[in-house]
């Protein structure tokens, strides 16, 4: 999914700009500068700036693109969503990502039944500096192996399989295969997936 947040795309900055202008016509710092200023309540200004842009586009919510796929779902990108003026929630959710992380915001994406959201981190910090909770992934061949460094890491491998597991075929689709998991989370073994990139959609991801 991370390969879909295009921050570099042209139209991000347009919507960076407008958010500027939303800070300094509030009386506000209009700079996109992420965490330079150090606090909470800065970094909520900034977001919640760059959602008012988006809401100003009055984009218009649509089912995915046609696809002759039989799972799986073509994702726009942000110049697409914002000269269309129409998106999935997962376009959105990708766009609203894309703007926050060229501010300088750390994005977080999360995947419901049916449905997506994002959201940021208030203070500068991300996955890798929050203390590893599992080993680097050891791919073998078609199989990949996770490791739980710790309760956290435990946790996550059983909440991968029990996710998998619940998703329907559609859902699935956007999820790497978990083959087999430990009783206590231990490890995990996992079909190996290519990585996606900028040329690729998702359903060229659906084998």
């Amino acid at each position: 999914m991370a390969a879909f947040v295009k921050p570099t795309d042209p139209s991000v900055d347009v919507i960076l700009r407008e958010a500027s202008d939303k800070l300094a016509a509030a009386g506000r710092d209009g700079a996109m500068d992420g965490y330079r200023k150090g606090t909470k309540a800065r970094a909520w200004q900034i977001a919640d700036a760059i959602w008012a842009a988006l809401v100003s586009h009055s984009i218009a919510y649509v089912l995915p693109p046609k696809s002759f796929e039989r799972f799986g779902q073509q994702v726009r990108g942000p110049s697409d969503i914002l000269s269309r003026k129409v998106g999935t929630c997962l376009d959105l959710t990708l766009l609203y990502a894309s703007c926050l992380e060229q501010a300088g915001l750390n994005p977080i994406l999360a995947l419901t039944e049916g449905h997506s959201f994002v959201g940021a981190r208030l203070v500068d910090e991300d996955f890798s500096r929050a203390g590893s909770m599992r080993s680097p992934v050891i791919v073998v061949g078609r199989f990949a192996f996770k490791f739980a460094r710790n309760a956290r890491g435990r946790a996550s491998n059983l909440y991968e399989a029990k996710l998998y597991r619940s998703a329907n075929a559609t859902r699935r689709a956007l999820l790497c295969p978990v083959l087999w998991v430990s009783r206590n989370g231990s490890a995990q073994i996992m079909r190996a997936e290519k990585p996606l990139t900028d040329m690729m959609g998702l359903k060229h991801h659906v084998r």
